[in-house]
């Protein structure tokens, strides 16, 4: 493509909001930049994280690739990773712009440092580039690269660009305009490089917000089962106790979050496609990929820190919690029902780390208990995955994503967790009929009345899963539900009067 003549002229670009054209002259070539402004993420990132997904280990290979040099690794990962275009987060207010300009008859251009044959087979479907540049074999289109290339193919000042980060300064420089996208400060940096760069106006969203939706804080409150041993032994006014207890509460609330960051790294292309874990900030492209990773490192960091002043049996118990994490998050949960199970364990192993922190003796009645009702709770987190999925879909193939399950699993679904359920309240009856309820309760008898009250609350989770009105995580369901903490008010009452009755 011959550069456009020098004589063509055009009035300064205006500030733009909610998408809106720039008034640039359509003589004058529009170039944009894909990695943070078309697309709200970075495709080498993104390719990385793919090629790891089946196996951590290749971590080695992109390791030696990158000793050759950025434009080596993205070549070599572009060779062994594909994308589904639809499946990443496009910036639909650029996307606007760049079609309004295409119907005025501007010539726009992608010009990336992503590899070439990526960024075509990514962008060709938007039909809105007379032509692509990305990096080849050799050259790293980035920063000052990109901004010779540009000159040399449109001369100086030969045409306007839209970018968002610091590399993009040097393009800025030697650009007649362009557009920004970003915050503020980078809006003002970029026009202290050249005063005919304006915005182009995006939604902005908290990053300390997103953080903690990454992080999914509301989760931490699942990490209070650490506490059951400490409480079911009536040793919660022993502070030694307590204070260990707190330790590792906060132990597994860092582990936790870090094996959250990490599964929504390795689960993007699944989370684009669900209906609500879209809006998750790594899936939407809001928080970047390197800060995810980043930040599970450093959560990892803490919950060490944490774990060295806790006994060595709670950190065996960590490490297999931490064990059975990653090995969902790879493969795991895509086999049905060992994921279901995985996750019980999951739950019951929080309640075996309270009692490794605190050495509070093992009841087996209380860990019988709880693998019955968790895993009734996790099959019924996909039953509730897949009544929703029912309501968007007639086929009885229809799987959900990311998982092994279809609609016709429903019923077996739904007799496999309801049974469940209901032999965690058997567990309850034959505590209270054998030595080790007489030993903790006075009168004992009085836990019966428990009973009637947990089966209530169980079938009452499956009646709403039944019904499609059951959040797809029945145990944060069971935390912001008004009902589940009046069944746990009556259930403190009658243990208060089981005990000193």
């Amino acid at each position: 493509m011959p550069p456009p003549s020098s004589s063509a002229q055009s009035p300064d670009p205006a500030v733009l909001a909610g998408g809106a054209a720039p008034q640039a002259g359509v003589d004058r070539p529009l170039c944009v930049d894909l990695d943070g402004t078309l697309l709200a993420g970075d495709v080498l990132y993104e390719s990385v994280v793919r090629y790891l997904r089946p196996n951590l280990f290749r971590f080695v290979y992109v390791v030696l690739w990158l000793l050759r040099g950025r434009a080596h690794l993205k070549a070599m990962l572009a060779q062994r990773v594909s994308f589904n275009p639809a499946s990443l987060p496009w910036r639909p207010e650029v996307l606007d712009m760049l079609r309004q300009e295409k119907a005025r008859g501007r010539r726009l251009f992608l010009v990336t440092a992503s590899h070439g044959e990526t960024a075509r087979s990514l962008t060709a479907q938007l039909n809105v580039f007379d032509d692509v540049f990305g990096t080849e074999p050799g050259r790293n289109l980035k920063g000052a690269a990109k901004a010779d290339y540009l000159c040399n193919m449109f001369g100086e000042k030969g045409f306007d660009y839209v970018g968002d980060s610091r590399a993009d300064f040097a393009v800025w420089a030697r650009s007649a305009g362009g557009m920004v996208v970003g915050s503020r400060s980078r809006v003002a940096a970029a026009q202290r490089v050249n005063s005919q760069v304006t915005e182009l106006v995006t939604p902005r969203v908290s990053r300390m917000s997103a953080t903690f939706r990454m992080l999914r804080v509301h989760q931490w409150s699942k990490n209070v089962i650490i506490f059951v041993p400490l409480i079911a032994s009536h040793h919660l006014t022993e502070l030694g106790e307590l204070y260990m207890t707190l330790l590792a509460f906060g132990c597994f609330c860092a582990t936790a979050s870090a094996t959250y960051v990490l599964n929504d790294l390795l689960d993007l292309e699944n989370d684009r496609t669900h209906h609500h874990k879209r809006s998750r900030p790594l899936a939407s492209g809001v928080l970047s990929i390197p800060f995810g990773i980043a930040t599970s490192a450093f959560l990892a960091l803490v919950a060490a820190g944490f774990a060295s002043f806790l006994p060595s049996a709670f950190l065996l118990t960590l490490l297999l919690y931490l064990a059975l994490t990653l090995n969902y998050s790879l493969f795991l949960k895509r086999i049905v029902l060992a994921d279901a199970i995985v996750l019980a364990c999951l739950y019951t192993i929080r309640m075996v780390a309270g009692h490794t922190a605190t050495g509070v003796p093992y009841s087996v009645w209380l860990l019988a208990f709880a693998v019955f009702i968790f895993f009734s709770l996790a099959v019924a987190k996909r039953y509730a995955e897949l009544r929703n999925l029912s309501l968007r879909s007639v086929d009885p193939l229809h799987a959900a994503p990311g998982r092994d399950y279809v609609l016709d699993d429903m019923p077996t679904l739904l007799s496999l967790g309801t049974a469940s359920g209901l032999i965690a309240a058997l567990v309850m009856v034959l505590y209270v009929q054998s030595d080790m309820g007489g030993r903790h309760y006075s009168q004992p008898l009085f836990l019966l009345l428990l009973v009637p009250a947990y089966l209530y609350w169980i079938g009452r989770v499956w009646i709403l899963a039944q019904r499609g009105l059951l959040n797809e995580d029945p145990v944060l369901f069971a935390i912001t539900d008004r009902v589940s903490y009046v069944v746990a008010l009556f259930a403190i009452v009658v243990m208060l009067v089981a005990i000193y009755y």
